[in-house]
C-alpha cells in the first residue's frame, strides 16, 4: 500500500531498454561476484578494433571463433557489427558468447542473439535455471568447460580461437 501508483511494470515490447540498466541493478559486491561490468562504448570500439587485428592474423584455411564467456548484454559485440574479415563476413557472425545472470542473458539473446555463431545455451528453454543465474552458462564451472559446443572448437586444429573479454 505504501508504494501504490510508484511501481510501475515494464510494459515495453522488448528487453532492448534493460541493455545500458543492468549495470545499474546490482550493487557494488554482486557486480564483483558476478563480473558483471556495464562495457563504455568508446572502450568496446577499441577492443573490436584490437579483435579485428587478431582476425587478420588467422591463418589461411582455419576457421574461428570469437569467444565471450561473460558478455553480459554483449556491448562488446556490438562494437564488431559491421566490421568484415577478409573473406567478407561480419565479425560478430564468428562469436560464441554467454553470460551468467539471467536478465543479461536474456537482453544478450534478443540483442544479438540472431547475429551470433551461438549463444550458450542457445534459447531460454535450455537454461538450467538456479538463484537468478544460468548455472550452464557459468564459465568457472566444470560443465561450461566439457560443454560440447566448446569442446567442438577447442578440439579442431583448424579453428583460431580469439578470446574477447572485458578486458580484452
Amino acid at each position: 500500500k505504501h508504494f501504490a501508483g510508484l511501481i510501475n511494470p515494464y510494459k515495453g515490447k522488448t528487453n532492448d531498454k534493460f541493455v545500458y540498466l543492468m549495470d545499474c541493478l546490482n550493487s557494488r559486491l554482486a557486480k564483483k561476484d558476478l563480473g558483471a561490468f556495464y562495457t563504455p562504448m568508446p572502450y568496446a570500439r577499441k577492443a573490436a578494433e584490437l579483435v579485428q587485428q587478431a582476425v587478420e592474423r588467422v591463418p589461411n584455411g582455419n576457421d574461428y571463433i570469437i569467444l565471450d564467456r561473460c558478455a553480459g548484454t554483449g556491448n562488446l559485440e556490438s562494437a564488431l557489427i559491421g566490421l568484415k574479415d577478409k573473406n567478407g563476413d561480419e565479425l560478430i557472425s564468428h562469436c560464441v558468447v554467454s553470460t551468467y545472470e539471467y536478465y543479461e542473458y536474456k537482453v544478450l539473446l534478443e540483442r544479438i542473439g540472431d547475429k551470433v555463431r551461438n549463444v550458450i545455451p542457445p534459447t531460454e528453454a535450455n537454461i538450467v535455471f538456479e538463484n537468478g543465474n544460468v548455472s550452464n552458462a557459468d564459465a568457472m564451472g566444470e560443465e561450461y568447460i566439457n560443454n560440447p559446443l566448446i569442446k567442438r572448437y577447442v578440439d579442431n586444429e583448424y579453428c583460431t580461437i580469439i578470446l574477447f573479454e572485458n578486458p580484452p
